[in-house]
């Protein structure tokens, strides 16, 4: 463990904070986040391990609270320093045991949990990491994961979770009984991160194949029963047509990280290469849909 620890710091006074979290996550940034009451504002905490990775950290941070001062409220980062004897608990306090559905539930690795019948537990450490549940996005994915596995006639099904973040949703539809599970990044460190979470609940490469890909650019060597992506509406309506050709006919498309105001065009851009909308839901400013390909698309 290392002597110490730096954090970078700032808070989000916005009305609607997690459009802020959703931009951080999309400019590469892997935070903990979680509400600051007295402040009445969203605090994101950045780590890292050397001095010169907490400035860049730290300049990012000030040039997203510029660019995006439209949007978001950002106070200026705050670059703090913990000792290695303060810095393991510092953030634990934090989080909580999540009952995403009936079944699905999320447990951060230091807490104790009583395992009920049928339940599915996922650990997650959630101290230097992202994608631990608390996103509207990741909900929503959580929920229809466990819809379709319950709804389906199909007796074992294939997945695709594109831009799988934590590996969250993979880890689910592994414990779900999904197989085989196939889950790809963009991002180099999201796939570390989505492989290190993947051995923390005793699962391996056996069970999900992980790896780092661009959706644009993927070139699977089978075709889907499932596919999750929770990308921004602006990519996912890019790749509509890869993403359809990617998935069997009859098969379920689980769409998120959406904001409401660009959902409708999201839908109807589906619409029209043969998707039907099974329903879709809304959380703060995201919607999510869980869409069926026709199959004669």
């Amino acid at each position: 463990m290392k002597e110490k620890l730096y954090c970078v710091k700032t808070f989000d006074k916005s009305e609607d904070p997690e459009i802020g979290e959703k931009i951080l996550i999309d400019s590469g940034l892997v935070f903990s986040t979680w509400m600051d009451v007295e402040r009445r504002s969203i605090e994101y905490v950045v780590y890292a391990e050397d001095l010169k990775k907490a400035i860049e950290t730290a300049l990012d941070i000030n040039r997203i609270r510029k660019e995006f001062k439209n949007k978001i409220k950002l106070t200026k980062p705050v670059l703090d320093v913990l000792k290695k004897e303060d810095w393991a608990e510092a953030w634990k306090k934090h989080f909580k045991v999540q009952h995403v559905t009936k079944r699905v539930v999320i447990k951060p690795t230091w807490l104790k949990y009583k395992k009920k019948n049928g339940e599915v537990i996922i650990e997650l450490d959630p101290g230097m990491s992202f994608g631990t549940g608390k996103h509207a996005t990741t909900r929503f994915c959580l929920k229809m994961l466990d819809r379709v596995s319950k709804e389906s006639k199909r007796k074992v099904m294939s997945i695709l979770d594109a831009g799988c973040g934590s590996g969250i949703l993979s880890i689910a539809a592994v414990k779900l009984g999904f197989r085989p599970v196939t889950a790809f990044d963009i991002d180099p460190e999201s796939v570390i991160i989505a492989k290190e979470n993947l051995a923390l609940n005793k699962l391996s490469s056996a069970h999900a194949k992980i790896f780092e890909a661009e959706l644009s650019e993927l070139k699977p060597k089978m075709k889907f029963d499932v596919i999750t992506a929770n990308i921004i509406s602006g990519v996912l309506i890019e790749n509509r047509e890869k993403l359809s050709a990617m998935l069997k006919p009859d098969g379920y498309l689980i769409l998120a990280g959406i904001l409401k105001t660009d959902y409708r065009e999201l839908r109807r851009s589906f619409r029209e290469i043969g998707f039907l909308e099974i329903l879709s839901s809304s959380e703060n400013e995201w919607t999510g849909g869980l869409f069926r390909k026709k199959y004669n698309s």
